[in-house]
């Protein structure tokens, strides 16, 4: 069974804070500023004008990525199973056929994600769609605004592909609840991923789809909706090349019957 497999990363300023302890001089601090640059500040401003490939602030983050991805970047991190990266996954070829990576509508979220897209593009090829700024997204103000348009944004890029997974390992935590929470209204997005700070390696976790959510209070276990077992094969498909789990479909299945069995009662 080819599958073929959608990422969609919701990116943070990482790359920023992390390649600045790692550069010298002037660089340096310009990536640790805008690693905390205030939104709508100068310094996010200037940030902005660092997001071109001619920057030397810009060449600068992208060879840091380049020399120790996993420790630069926490997306390519939690993203390196599938890309066969730090001694994570299995060998071969990556097992990503697209990938999208969201940001803030900052300076910085836009510096730290177009360097990610062109370190990415060097290790997956076109299979990068780019980086796509999300209208209001991290700007004190326009909150609500811009949760709505990551909502939407991720469900307009979880139509490429047979599966999606989200990658929420960047950013603030309360906007990747919600990423979450939108992922889990769209039937294409099976899991979300994102490195467990505890357990310091890429934790997945199966997204419930919203019918199943709904069916819970009255559903027997052995009542898994038909969307919702072709979903799970698909991820079991899809994690299956990375290591992560050598979960058969079935077995993924007997563990979300086993999750409908426990979360039933408290939702009664």
């Amino acid at each position: 069974m080819t599958v073929k497999v959608n990422h969609i990363v919701v990116s943070g300023t990482s790359i920023l804070r992390n390649a600045a302890r790692q550069a010298s001089g002037d660089i340096a601090k310009i990536l640790g500023d805008c690693g905390v640059a205030r939104p709508l500040s100068d310094v996010d401003a200037e940030c902005m004008r660092h997001a071109v490939q001619g920057s030397e602030v810009y060449r600068e983050a992208l060879d840091r990525l380049r020399l120790d991805p996993c420790r630069v970047s926490a997306e390519v991190n939690a993203m390196a199973p599938w890309l066969g990266l730090c001694g994570k996954g299995l060998d071969g070829p990556s097992r990503i056929d697209r990938v999208v990576i969201l940001h803030t509508d900052t300076g910085a979220g836009m510096l730290a994600a177009k360097v990610l897209a062109h370190y990415l593009r060097e290790v997956v090829g076109s299979a990068v769609a780019g980086a796509r700024r999300v209208d209001g997204f991290g700007i004190p103000g326009s909150m609500a605004r811009g949760l709505v348009q990551l909502a939407k944004a991720i469900k307009e890029e979880a139509a490429h592909g047979d599966v999606t997974l989200l990658n929420v390992t960047g950013g603030f935590k309360p906007e990747s609840g919600y990423a979450i929470l939108a992922g889990i209204a769209h039937y294409k997005i099976a899991a979300a991923y994102y490195i467990h700070e505890a357990f310091r390696d890429t934790v997945v976790i199966p997204l419930l789809p919203a019918s199943i959510v709904e069916d819970l209070p009255r559903a027997s276990s052995d009542m898994i909706p038909v969307r919702g077992r072709r979903e799970l094969e698909l991820l079991a498909h899809a994690l299956e090349p990375t290591g992560l789990t050598s979960s058969s479909p079935p077995s993924v299945s007997s563990q979300l019957v086993e999750l409908i069995a426990e979360v039933r009662p408290i939702l009664a």
